[in-house]
């Protein structure tokens, strides 16, 4: 069985649709805002998601609007940060949107990332400030 993944360039709808989804983490980041201080960061989207989870309410963003809104947001930050661009890759596991450093081939998958934290279950230490730094400790260990 062929494991190469194929990278695939987002359409526009496709890019569309990421900013969208970054503007709903946006809105996101706004109705838990009372748990963060200053701008979007890494940190305050580990303040985010950890008062998304413990947020009881029935009116709470849903699983999904979640890992798209906040993963992307994530991955619009990281994006702007260092040298990646949007893209889709696909495996024979299935088809996953990513991050990829075209100088260093370096991937990163910003909405699976929100994802393994939500399922099975929720996962409140604190994994988008660890995972940047880790991004650039590898990034920087490559230059």
């Amino acid at each position: 069985m062929n494991i190469t993944p194929r990278i695939m360039n987002l359409s526009q709808k496709q890019l569309t649709q990421v900013s969208l989804n970054a503007a709903k983490g946006r809105n996101i980041c706004a109705d838990y805002a009372k748990f963060t201080s200053g701008p979007v960061s890494y940190e305050n989207l580990d303040k985010v998601f950890k008062a998304w989870v413990e947020d009881k309410s029935t009116t709470k963003a849903s699983n999904e609007e979640i890992a798209s809104g906040i993963g992307c947001l994530f991955g619009e930050l990281l994006k702007a940060e260092f040298c990646f661009g949007w893209q889709m890759i696909e495996d024979p596991y299935g088809c996953e949107l990513a991050l990829v450093d075209e100088n260093t081939g370096s991937v990163v998958y910003p909405v699976n990332s929100v994802w393994k934290r939500i399922e099975p279950k929720s996962d409140t230490t604190p994994f988008f400030q660890p995972m940047h730094d880790s991004i650039k400790q590898h990034l920087d260990s490559l230059k």
